[in-house]
């Protein structure tokens, strides 16, 4: 063992001891103890910040939260007195009839509260739920949670520039085109990322370049799925969709600012295997050998050599070959 594997065992030996000795919740003294054992051990901190489960503290303050919220309500004696009824003094069964019960409850869902939506003359589903954010009556739209129940801030823009489209006919993708200028890649990189908090001077570094450089997809994908490639011959990065590195989350799809955007299918993908190729219905190519790879276009599957002038692809699938060249 190194010295720093050592030096970590006893700091977390002394964690335990203090959370012990103090009486203090072992979660939160070992978090500030990771961060210094971090700091001595020379760990980046975006590495560090990376690998913390922000998600995860998230959920578990939210859980803890709702949890003291039911306490303080005295639902939780009522929940509890009726699962001891149920269990009618068999101590066995009251593991079995709480998770009957949770089962039930999260079958049960949340509901919206429809009043507003009847006395409108809204239809809705029994949970108050909307089928669109058109409600059917003249001058009323629907969206975010109010449509679709507990709902996360992308859904609510993506309603949002729904109900826009139909109220003003607000057209968001026509504007795509003009956006574009060649020329302009290696300013948009260098902007991409960076927050100009400088309101009154900002002209020259606000990242307005999305129209040119766009590759959300890249950046939301959890498993760096999606990649940017630049291509000899093609003005601007080609986005390729990594087969083997997702598990379709769908994370780009909804992040994708353009209409029906799917990238997890509508990008050529680089498969990893023959398998992987015939379970996919994407567009995208297999690596045969050093010199072949095999490529579906149009639902046609094909091996043509790397070194061929004319693969016989169509010119914008023929991205393929230069793909799978490139460095």
């Amino acid at each position: 063992m190194t010295t720093l594997q050592i030096l970590a065992l006893i700091w977390l030996a002394l964690v335990f001891a203090v959370s012990l000795w103090q009486h203090i919740n072992l979660g939160l003294i070992m978090i500030p103890a990771a961060f210094v054992l971090a700091e001595i051990a020379g760990v980046p901190g975006k590495s560090l910040y990376a690998g913390f489960p922000t998600k995860l503290v998230l959920l578990v303050l939210g859980v803890a939260f709702l949890w003291n919220h039911v306490q303080e309500s005295g639902l939780a004696d009522i929940f509890v007195t009726a699962m001891v009824r149920a269990a009618r003094g068999r101590a066995f069964l009251l593991p079995w009839v709480m998770a009957f019960l949770t089962a039930v409850i999260c079958a049960v869902g949340e509901g919206i509260d429809a009043s507003l939506y009847d006395a409108a003359g809204v239809e809705h589903d029994r949970r108050g739920r909307l089928a669109a954010t058109s409600t059917g009556v003249e001058g009323v739209w629907a969206a975010g949670d109010c449509r679709r129940g507990p709902a996360t801030v992308v859904e609510a823009i993506a309603d949002a520039a729904e109900v826009a489209r139909a109220i003003a006919d607000v057209d968001f993708n026509k504007y795509a085109d003009c956006n574009e200028q060649a020329g302009r890649e290696d300013t948009c990189y260098e902007r991409k990322g960076s927050l100009c908090r400088d309101k009154r001077n900002c002209t020259k570094t606000r990242c307005l370049g999305c129209g040119s450089v766009c590759e959300v997809c890249c950046d939301v994908c959890p498993n760096r799925a999606n990649v940017a490639i630049k291509v000899p011959g093609l003005a601007k990065h080609q986005v390729v969709h990594v087969d083997g590195m997702c598990n379709e989350c769908g994370n780009c799809a909804v992040f994708c600012p353009y209409q029906e955007g799917r990238p997890y299918k509508d990008k050529l993908t680089l498969f990893w295997s023959e398998q992987d190729m015939e379970n996919s219905e994407n567009e995208g190519f297999l690596a045969v050998d050093e010199d072949h790879f095999k490529v579906r276009v149009a639902g046609t599957v094909r091996t043509v050599s790397v070194d061929a002038v004319n693969t016989g692809l169509p010119d914008h699938q023929g991205r393929a070959r230069q793909l799978s060249v490139s460095p």
